[in-house]
């Protein structure tokens, strides 16, 4: 940060400075600050796509889907080729109920980047919408969404460090949150996916991918199960 701001006091206007700054904010959680430094830096140049695309994430943090939307939109119109920007606003498509606009912008990214795992992962994921027009549609959904998922899981490249990257990242921006919603035994396919997550976050953080020992217990005594989620107190779902 120290640098940042003496590279801007030393060069006003440097708009790539801004732009990054903004994203070391953003990462701190200080969106307010991260958002004034986009905006300002696409006062000064309106036509720089990296500045939309982070700008329309703090947007889409703060919940205001549509505000993220537009600048996604003026991101990729800049820039047509910004595959990060496609992909994101795919996801907040999906999170709209959007599901046909969202495998479309997943395909735009895929056409750019054909292995890109957050498009991958998301095209996978879109095969489950929020509406079903009949039960049918359900049965569809989950056999194309097994499909993609067996398929993705194969195919997946984590040799490089890379790679792994990428795909470390992909994770969590789109979830088979909707699942469960169709009434269905989902053990196979949450293991499916449980799998694969754990695969990719296990090939990035090493040091926390072998299983710890269960400990012991007395005959008789009851199992003792501890749940970790992000989202205990807000969803049932889970």
């Amino acid at each position: 940060i120290i640098h940042y701001e003496a590279a801007i006091a030393a060069r006003p206007g440097y708009v790539e400075a801004l732009n990054d700054l903004g994203n070391i904010y953003g990462e701190q959680g200080r969106l307010d600050k991260a958002d004034s430094l986009y905006r300002e830096a696409l006062r000064i140049n309106p036509a720089y796509a990296e500045a939309h695309c982070n700008l329309a994430n703090v947007l889409h943090d703060r919940g205001n889907l549509e505000g993220a939307v537009s600048h996604y939109k003026q991101a990729l119109a800049c820039k047509p080729s910004l595959v990060e920007a496609h992909i994101c606003l795919a996801n907040t498509l999906y999170g709209q109920g959007l599901t046909e606009d969202a495998r479309s912008r997943y395909d735009s990214a895929l056409s750019l980047d054909p292995h890109h795992p957050g498009a991958r992962l998301g095209r996978c994921i879109a095969r489950i919408p929020v509406m079903y027009r009949d039960r049918d549609e359900i049965s569809r959904s989950r056999e194309q969404y097994g499909a993609e998922l067996r398929k993705l899981s194969r195919t997946l490249a984590l040799a490089s460090p890379a790679e792994i990257e990428k795909a470390s990242r992909a994770v969590g921006g789109i979830q088979p949150y909707f699942l469960p919603y169709q009434e269905e035994n989902d053990r196979e396919l949450q293991s499916l996916y449980g799998d694969l997550v754990c695969r990719i976050q296990g090939a990035r953080y090493p040091a926390f991918a072998e299983r710890p020992p269960m400990p012991s217990s007395v005959p008789g005594e009851p199992l003792r199960v501890g749940i970790v989620s992000g989202f205990f107190c807000y969803h049932s779902n889970w």
